[in-house]
């Protein structure tokens, strides 16, 4: 599948707060999400999408290098890219009101406890945090801040 540069739907506006290649990424998203875009669908060169967009190739890049982290871009060497088999996601069915008040009070799917079989996400971009124990982290974090950069660093890491 291919899509034409005519029917993509990005429109940068410089008078809006966020960074252009910000807004670049959130309307591929958006195409994607809303079913205007479908995964091997070829997107536009980052020359060409810049010309049209009348803004630097920097910006087109830097919203393609954010959307290929975040796994939903795919490139195709000497080819293209394309978007990602990425499934959005399921529209809610809409339910008789004392239905709906009864999803309304249950918090949603939990977070199954690790070690019970859960699966973990390995797409990119999306980090899985439920392990990590925040106070570790943040301790971890002000160790790390307090050595020293060093110009040479052994190739076997820090002895401690």
């Amino acid at each position: 599948m291919t899509t034409s540069h005519a029917n993509l739907p990005i429109v940068v506006d410089r008078a809006d707060g966020d960074p252009l290649a910000a807004q670049v990424s959130t309307q591929v998203r958006s195409a994607v999400t809303d079913g205007v875009l479908h995964a091997g669908d070829r997107l536009p060169s980052t020359r060409d999408l810049a010309a049209t967009l009348g803004v630097s190739r920097t910006v087109v890049t830097t919203a393609y290098a954010s959307l290929f982290a975040e796994g939903w871009l795919e490139g195709r060497h000497g080819s293209g890219t394309y978007v990602a088999d990425v499934a959005p996601a399921p529209a809610a069915p809409a339910t008789a009101p004392a239905t709906a008040r009864a999803a309304a009070d249950d918090p949603g799917p939990r977070e199954p406890a690790p070690g019970a079989g859960s699966l973990i996400e390995l797409r990119p971009g999306i980090p899985w945090a439920a392990g990590i124990d925040p106070a570790a982290w943040r301790r971890a974090w002000r160790y790390a801040g307090t050595q020293p950069p060093s110009p040479w660093p052994d190739p076997h890491g820090l002895p401690g």
